[in-house]
């Protein structure tokens, strides 16, 4: 039995160092079509380098005064509450010139606005269900829509343990969500975030019980080809008709899709070997102020840990919840009540709060950006992330929306690091086209995330 099937091949990049490989397509429609399609996916399974989205989300605004730079450019040395980030600026971008406007709308006060528009892009909307208190104040329970890293997740889709993760740091959580939950995979739908450090260590290494682990590592090393061999087989078998020439490309792609799978594999086994899992933490079921910076550092090991493993790619970090009292020793007042005098006393302490706060997303990033431990494409951790951070309020005391701090730190795919990027005088460009800027660094073309009234089109960061 003789078939005419005009055969083509198609060049891709993958792999550790740089690999060529052609992909012989049969044109011909049916099974040989299949094959070409899995064989593509299977070769793109076994070198696939991850590519993470994260979010952070730190409280109570930050006056542009404390952060901004003079003028856009090369990041220059990073001093005031700045200063903790300098060991990673070559990691990071600014982005001033942004406002909030899901956040001046919308229900709820400034903060619950705010705090429910960040990585959202739409304002809270007014529902029976909110809280409403003695005084008529509004307490929203909903973001407008899904949040950043969630709409990635539906995207993108890795098949990783865990979809996503969802962390905090707070002294419990607020009476409504939006003060605190960040993650969101639509309207009254949230991730509330794990504030335990111990619940954040059953999260993540918890075990299959219904899957021994003899099971589980069968299962892992199990070669991803194996699963298209029986195609292959009809394919190249004298009764499927192919041309000696084609069977022998096929027969050859295939032994250099192998070879590549071991070297993945070889590097699988080399992460694992990183890839330790911690001692369990203590139990902090509610977070005292005095114990902030130890869950933080808990919280943030365990993600660096969880990343590390690829146990997930999709991730929301809360520092407080917005308008949260927190209070550090040695300080006048707590971090809420300082934000609300800071403009009759700019000189109080409420910069030593956002201090903290830059130094903790400092050793986080410093954790990701790890040099010992390195990826198949010779980055660290960070420099295969996008991490967006933020906050709620621009000034703490007028509760502005305008001039609202933004920073992504991670790969050169993200943005150009080390860089002020200055986008327009702070109030005409919408935070919505930062957030269309990410997902396009992540592979998701759109024009429109959140609110398509704020939208323009996505931030150029390179």
């Amino acid at each position: 039995m003789s078939h005419d099937r005009k055969m083509t091949r198609r060049a891709f990049l993958r792999g550790a160092g740089t690999l060529a490989i052609g992909l012989p397509f049969v044109a011909a429609l049916g099974g040989d079509a299949v094959l070409g399609h899995r064989l593509l996916r299977a070769s793109e399974a076994s070198a696939e380098v991850p590519r993470r989205l994260i979010t952070f989300f730190f409280a109570n605004g930050c006056p542009p005064e404390l952060w901004l730079p003079e003028s856009p450019g090369p990041l220059s040395e990073l001093t005031g509450v700045l200063a903790p980030l300098e060991r990673v600026r070559h990691r990071l971008a600014l982005i001033s010139g942004l406002s909030d406007p899901a956040g001046k709308e919308g229900s709820g006060d400034d903060h619950s606005r705010g705090s429910g528009a960040f990585a959202v892009g739409a304002s809270n909307p007014f529902q029976d269900h909110d809280v409403v208190d003695q005084y008529g104040k509004r307490y929203a329970n909903s973001a407008g829509g899904p949040s950043l890293e969630q709409v990635a997740l539906q995207h993108l889709r890795p098949q990783t343990t865990l979809p996503s993760l969802e962390l905090g740091v707070m002294r419990g959580a607020p009476k409504t969500r939006t003060y605190h939950v960040k993650s969101w995979r639509g309207v009254n739908q949230p991730n509330p975030p794990l504030l335990n450090p111990l619940d954040t260590f059953h999260r993540l290494f918890g075990h299959d019980p219904n899957a021994a682990p003899d099971d589980r590592e069968r299962a892992r090393r199990q070669s991803i080809l194996d699963t298209v061999l029986p195609e292959y087989h009809r394919v190249i078998s004298d009764r499927y008709g192919l041309d000696p020439l084609s069977r022998a490309q096929i027969s050859d792609h295939l032994d250099q899709l192998r070879q590549l799978e071991r070297r993945a594999q070889r590097h699988d086994h080399q992460m694992r070997a990183q890839c330790l899992q911690p001692d369990q933490p203590a139990s902090y079921a509610e977070t005292r102020y005095s114990e902030y910076a130890e869950v933080f550092r808990l919280q943030a090991d365990l993600l660096a840990t969880a990343l590390r493993c690829d146990l997930t790619r999709f991730v929301s970090f809360t520092l407080g919840a917005g308008g949260e009292d927190f209070f550090l020793a040695g300080t006048q007042a707590a971090h809420h009540e300082l934000g609300h005098r800071y403009n009759a006393r700019p000189d109080n302490d409420f910069s030593t709060y956002t201090l903290f706060q830059m130094t903790m997303l400092a050793e986080l990033l410093e954790r990701l950006d790890a040099p010992e431990f390195r990826e198949a494409n010779g980055e660290t951790i960070l420099g295969n992330s996008l991490l967006l951070a933020g906050t709620e309020i621009s000034n703490p005391s007028t509760h502005n929306h305008d001039e609202m701090f933004y920073l992504v730190a991670g790969g050169s795919f993200a943005a150009r690091t080390g860089y002020h990027h200055r986008v327009s005088d702070g109030r005409s460009r919408a935070v919505n086209d930062l957030y269309t800027a990410c997902l396009g660094a992540m592979g998701i073309e759109t024009r429109v995330f959140g609110d398509a009234r704020h939208c323009s089109e996505p931030l150029n960061l390179g």
